[in-house]
């Protein structure tokens, strides 16, 4: 038998469930699956929503089942889905090449049900994931990094990485030859940036020596995996694959400027971006206080040997700040998703913020840099991501966060810094329930107990009525205080006062 579980993935942004009627692995089981769906539309203002380009993650996770009720095999995965107003031909073909990603994924599952073995099934069967992280997408290019991750045998777990780019124009997928004016020259300046970065990251995160070091990053550049952001290339490396023996649970993440990305042709290259990021363990330039000087952040996470724990450390102009981290609650777990910020959140201001993203607690720390002194501005729930922070051009941060009536709900909020150059949220009058991560309707639906008294409106003056024991309704909308605003099947929309 097939079960279908609502998928809550940090990626999603909003959600719609879709019926399917097709077994994700060709079973002859019957089964039920859902699939969800996000959009992410990037606008600017000066050209409507309606004319971006969008994108929408249709999310499926589904379990098989032997007769005993044993766990085969778990898989979750996306297909995100392209739209290009004035160009649908193009997204067609985008949208056609990742669905061609997406049946490779479920042929790797049915081959891992065909060769499975009962010492597998005793271990509590496989699991195997496939996630898509957009980088930059917009009128030029969608760009995504492509995870795939689990559990499939062996004594270690499965991990690959890889990537995929189109031309919004004409919907090809793109490689460094398409991309460059030169592409010889245009690989041997990645090769030489990201030698660079290797130096810098230093002996300490063990690396391949030299010349072995060289060969494998050529090699990396060769595959043509890369993956435009907002900020420039980035080529992640395989777990272990610039390391030496030993070290084969390390990877590594660089990211070239556009600056620094000479013959890039100009149909790719991308406006002045927000912010600029870097990987751990590596030190950026920017003028933090706005006195015209460049100033040197260095930010890192690992382990420390003598003191037998995780540890975080932040210099600015080779002084420490530690502590200031510390002290506000970036410690453990700040090594995950592996990069850090600098970012201009408000344009009003000469400054610029330093933005510390912790994964694991899906929390982003901001901070100041005044004349040798740094201050904490405040926490961001989540991490930067497209369907995660971002910035506005009006000073406004987007994010989402849990809701104060209904936890398993996230809802979209934004923040700003206020007088005091301090994080606050802005406050909404109504919060969208159904345009936060992992919702579904399927999912967030319920069964009425017993009668409810509710209200037309969102006003305890107006005449109540009651909702019967037995129907189905679910929530959309809340001021995240005192109201929700909900739906029944049967087309009723009521107002539920929780204070009463």
């Amino acid at each position: 038998m097939m079960k279908w579980n609502q998928n809550k993935g940090s990626l999603l942004a909003g959600a719609l469930v879709v019926s399917m009627g097709f077994g994700l692995f060709g079973s002859s089981l019957e089964g039920r699956a859902t699939e969800t769906s996000a959009t992410t539309t990037n606008t600017t203002a000066t050209q409507p929503a309606t004319t971006q380009p969008t994108l929408t993650y249709k999310v499926r996770q589904e379990s098989e089942e032997d007769a005993e009720e044993n766990v085969l095999l778990a898989a979750t995965f996306q297909k995100p889905v392209v739209t290009n107003p004035g160009n649908e031909e193009a997204a067609e073909y985008i949208n056609e090449q990742l669905s061609g990603e997406q049946l490779e994924f479920v042929k790797r599952c049915g081959a891992l049900l065909a060769d499975q073995t009962e010492k597998d099934i005793e271990n509590g069967g496989f699991v195997l994931d496939e996630t898509f992280h957009a980088g930059r997408f917009d009128s030029k290019i969608a760009s995504f990094l492509v995870e795939i991750s689990g559990y499939t045998g062996g004594e270690k777990g499965t991990y690959e990485i890889k990537s995929m780019t189109f031309d919004m124009a004409t919907g090809e997928k793109l490689t460094i030859d398409d991309i460059a004016t030169d592409s010889s020259a245009f690989r041997s300046g990645l090769i030489k940036e990201i030698l660079s970065q290797c130096e810098e990251l230093g002996e300490h995160r063990q690396l391949l020596k030299k010349k072995a070091l060289e060969n494998a990053v050529r090699k990396l550049v060769n595959k043509d995996a890369f993956l435009f952001t907002e900020t420039g290339l980035l080529i992640t490396t395989a777990p272990g694959e610039l390391c030496a023996t030993g070290q084969v649970d390390r990877a590594f993440s660089f990211v070239i400027p556009y600056t620094k990305l000479t013959g890039l042709k100009d149909a790719y290259k991308a406006a002045s971006p927000r912010y600029t990021e870097q990987q751990i363990g590596m030190s950026q330039t920017a003028d933090l206080d706005g006195d015209g000087v460049e100033d040197k952040i260095f930010y890192d996470y690992g382990y420390d040997i003598q003191k037998g724990d995780d540890e975080v450390t932040l210099t600015i102009n080779d002084k420490d700040y530690s502590d200031v981290l510390r002290n506000n609650g970036l410690y453990v777990g700040g090594g995950y998703p592996g990069y850090y910020l600098v970012v201009d959140v408000d344009k009003a201001d000469s400054t610029m913020e330093i933005l510390i993203p912790d994964g694991n607690k899906q929390t982003s720390y901001l901070f100041s840099y005044q004349k040798d002194s740094l201050s904490y501005l405040g926490a961001l729930p989540g991490i930067p991501d497209p369907t995660g922070i971002t910035f506005g051009e009006d000073g406004v941060v987007h994010t989402t966060r849990s809701a104060t009536l209904l936890e398993d709900y996230r809802i979209p909020v934004d923040y700003q810094l206020n007088e005091k150059h301090l994080l606050e949220e802005i406050p909404a009058e109504w919060y969208d329930l159904t345009a936060g991560d992992g919702y579904s309707l399927q999912g967030h639906s319920f069964l009425l107990e017993e009668d409810l008294e509710v209200y037309p409106k969102a006003d305890t003056e107006s005449e109540s009525f009651t909702l019967e024991a037995g129907k189905k309704c679910y929530y959309v909308a809340t001021d995240d205080s005192q109201w929700l605003e909900g739906r029944c099947k049967d087309g009723t929309v009521f107002y539920e006062n929780v204070k009463e």
